[in-house]
């Protein structure tokens, strides 16, 4: 009989029932895990899932999709006014000084050529559409991020799985949430869903 369990699992907690401090990380990626079971189970051994994990001195990673390029951004470099919704900006006027950064981690999913999903915490993606005699000067590379003409983008949706596997609305993005500051995730956002167009 199979036997399914989290080894430490006891550890997360406090006797009182308090998540421990120093566990958050774990708790953060087992929400996101859980949140996005679902799309880990349809789309395992088929190579659209793409992982991304934060090292010492690398502060993005780039990967080569189907007509397109993501980048992930590390951490949360940009001013706390500039890059999150009121939900996830950091307190003051300030960018976050570098020892307080968190663990950044995350997934991408290219479920179809124009629909992608993006899981984890404290981690941005940029999408830039592969460079083509129609695409030349949409999209220029800045220092470690992306400026764009984000007009190939059709919405950006919070969500998540409903018990039937279906994608399920809960927040819609727009404006400054949208666009050159990239689409930014955090556990608690669940999974959030981009559609481009052709």
């Amino acid at each position: 009989m199979p036997r399914n369990f989290f080894f430490g699992v006891e550890v997360l907690l406090t006797p009182e029932g308090e998540v421990r401090p120093e566990r958050q990380t774990t708790i953060d990626s087992i929400q996101c895990t859980a949140a996005a079971a679902p799309l880990l189970l349809k789309y395992q051994g088929t190579g659209k899932i793409h992982t991304f994990i934060q090292e010492d001195n690398v502060p993005t990673w780039e990967k080569e999709l189907e007509g397109f390029s993501i980048l992930a951004e590390y951490g949360d470099k940009r001013a706390p006014w500039s890059g999150k919704d009121w939900r996830h900006r950091s307190p003051g006027w300030m960018p976050v000084p570098q020892a307080k950064f968190k663990a950044a981690y995350g997934f991408a999913i290219q479920a179809q050529k124009n629909e992608f999903y993006f899981v984890g915490a404290n981690i941005r993606f940029f999408l830039r559409p592969q460079l083509t005699p129609k695409t030349v000067g949409s999209s220029v590379m800045l220092g470690d991020s992306i400026a764009q003409n984000f007009s190939f983008i059709v919405s950006v949706d919070e969500g998540h799985f409903d018990k039937n596997g279906e994608f399920v609305v809960d927040r819609k993005r727009n404006g400054d949430e949208i666009g050159r500051r990239g689409f930014w995730v955090e556990p608690d956002i669940k999974v959030l869903r981009v559609i481009t167009c052709d």
